[in-house]
């Protein structure tokens, strides 16, 4: 009898304070290890897909070649204008880091992350731990 696979866990983090998003594992192993990956966006900024990709394709990006070797080797993509336009485009914070769950679609190979507006995403109670936390925890500036 074969071993049950672990779930997957479909999972980016776009960190505006760093100016980068951060792509899961996982989300390379559902796309089974392509070498470039390819960030598609729709054109209101509410979702967008990651699917295996050309070098000279746009917005496409080399998979590091080690990354699964260790668990120090991350997958990042570092764009300023990007991470903030799309952060902006759906009422959220550039100050602030965004983790998304996507889900995985067969018929374009792609790894599919809905964008939610910081009013569905955050409930009342945790949009005022955050004010709170923000105007009295100097370290966060």
């Amino acid at each position: 009898m074969s071993k049950p696979q672990k779930p997957l866990n479909l999972r980016i983090t776009i960190k505006g304070p760093r100016n980068r998003i951060y792509i899961g594992k996982d989300v390379i192993r559902a796309l089974e290890f392509p070498p470039f990956i390819c960030i598609k966006v729709n054109e209101d900024m509410s979702s967008l897909a990651i699917q295996p990709g050309e070098e000279k394709e746009y917005m496409s990006f080399k998979v590091p070649e080690r990354l699964f070797e260790s668990n120090k080797v991350e997958f990042t993509v570092h764009s300023k204008s990007f991470v903030h336009t799309l952060l902006a485009a759906n009422g959220l914070d550039g100050q602030m880091n965004c983790p998304l769950m996507g889900v995985y679609s067969e018929p374009g190979n792609a790894v599919v992350f809905k964008v939610l507006r910081i009013h569905e995403q955050l409930g009342d109670e945790l949009k005022n731990a955050i004010k709170i936390q923000s105007t009295t925890d100097p370290a966060i500036y």
